[in-house]
């Protein structure tokens, strides 16, 4: 190429050019190929090397690479691969966009350290340190990068330096975390904005694109079925009746009223029949009779078996759950708070481990987000960010695990419903308090434990009053 290009003007310049699609932009997209399997084209990808290296990658991972004229379509159904070896990184400085598609979908990648143009240093700690974040466990040496985790979580990354393809990493990596994954001091490039369009059509709901402060709403695993069904009072269940039983892997909640009883069957499914959003389990008729006939025999109270609530059903359905927090309503969940304490119990077999003082910790957020800037009103960022934190304080109680289910299967009928419910006061009156109110008490009763102490409080007065009323002497 020459050192100076000279130009001669004064005259009209007329005829058309024909400007090919950007490099930058297409080479994530490649790369973001993989967090689905099925086949993606892209129309107007240049034809230069890194195009054709990026390719090569994913043929060399399993992937299946079509090319007419600048459309390319790539099907990464069969990649098998989880490792990139350094002839195929050395002369693309790009190749470092396949670790976060490669961990989120796999659960593990392997590459060299990526080579390519001369334009200087550009150091991979902004990917490392955000995946990490994400609960990757990296090990980097020399020549290679390896990356390992079993389920990224999402979480809050505060990027020192907007690094384009750290941001386009993370991004692709939170589209299959667990959760909702901030992006603080994101990259604004164009590129990144593409590569963003691009993963909205693949499903994935992201906000924030064109700014700095990127909210990626991971993917859902259903990991539950349950049935939601009514039916007539039956004899044995008396109307205002709340029964929660917990058995191996499955769960019933009942709740009376006077003309219908509304109850819930939870299971969990196994692994093969476990899927992740945006797919969604169709189940029929058919599943839901199969399952309601496997659950007929076990007992939802002293006297009463499922079979005879099915028998007479109303109305039912067959649905999918999610195990954990839910996300809906800033990751809501079910809310015990005040009186209402006492009037319901936790059930951590259901898989959704409710936490009694979930409305007053996220009151606290929320108290201390409008008092951090009184004068104006919050952003949709820090919103988010506070939403985000509140689940992270709450969410390492929700999810299945050993604990649950050797307390659920094992010590609770061992120790007694009685034991049970002592504890769970316990739990209750050491909660969350509201840390902006000045409570006289720093421990809570709870509603039965309160009327005790009134009671008390009412001899004690009735006791005081007869001896004022008993003669001097």
């Amino acid at each position: 190429m020459p050192s100076a290009i000279a130009i001669d003007g004064g005259r009209d310049v007329t005829g058309n050019v024909r400007v090919s699609g950007s490099k930058n932009a297409g080479l994530p997209l490649m790369a973001a190929t993989l967090l689905a399997p099925g086949p993606s084209t892209l129309h107007g990808l240049p034809p230069v090397s890194d195009i054709k290296n990026m390719g090569s990658i994913l043929q060399y991972l399993g992937g299946d690479v079509s090319q007419v004229s600048d459309n390319f379509t790539i099907d990464t159904t069969d990649v098998t691969s989880r490792f990139v070896p350094a002839q195929l990184t050395d002369s693309l400085r790009a190749s470092i966009l396949f670790l976060g598609p490669l961990l989120a979908r796999f659960g593990h990648a392997c590459l060299s350290f990526p080579g390519g143009c001369s334009i200087g240093n550009r150091p991979v700690e902004e990917h490392i340190n955000g995946l990490r974040k994400l609960g990757a466990c990296i090990t980097v040496t020399d020549t290679y990068i390896e990356a390992h985790a079993s389920q990224l979580q999402g979480a809050t990354i505060d990027m020192q330096t907007p690094s384009v393809t750290g941001t386009m990493n993370l991004i692709m990596a939170a589209c299959l975390a667990r959760g909702v994954t901030h992006i603080h001091n994101a990259a604004r490039e164009p590129e990144v904005g593409d590569l963003i369009n691009f993963l909205v059509l693949m499903g994935v709901d992201i906000h924030g694109a064109g700014t700095d402060q990127l909210v990626i709403h991971g993917r859902h695993i259903y990991t539950y079925n349950a049935i939601v069904a009514q039916c007539p009072p039956v004899p044995g269940l008396r109307p205002h009746d709340m029964h929660s039983i917990s058995n191996d892997r499955f769960s019933f909640l009942l709740l009376c009223q006077p003309t219908f009883i509304s109850y819930i069957a939870y299971c969990k499914l196994p692994k093969d029949k476990q899927c992740v959003w945006p797919n969604r389990v169709r189940f029929t008729d058919d599943d839901m009779e199969a399952l309601a006939r496997k659950l007929a025999d076990y007992p939802i109270c002293e006297s009463v078996v499922f079979g005879e609530l099915w028998r007479t059903r109303t109305k039912a359905q067959l649905i999918s759950l999610e195990e954990g927090a839910l996300d809906h309503w800033f990751f809501g969940r079910t809310v015990m708070a005040g009186d209402a304490i006492h009037k319901g119990t936790t059930n951590s077999a259901l898989g959704g481990c409710t936490a009694m003082e979930d409305g007053v910790a996220i009151t606290n957020q929320l108290h201390q987000l409008l008092n951090r800037h009184r004068n104006k009103k919050p952003s949709t960022v820090e919103i988010s960010a506070a939403m985000q934190e509140y689940q992270d304080s709450r969410l390492d109680r929700a999810f299945d695990g050993w604990y649950f289910y050797i307390m659920q299967r094992w010590l609770t009928p061992w120790i007694g419903l009685d034991t049970l419910a002592i504890n769970i006061a316990k739990l209750a009156g050491a909660g969350t308090k509201l840390s902006f109110v000045d409570f006289p008490e720093q421990k809570g009763l709870l509603g039965w434990q309160d009327t005790i102490a009134v009671e008390a409080r009412k001899k004690r007065a009735a006791r005081q009053n007869e001896q004022r009323k008993l003669p001097k002497r």
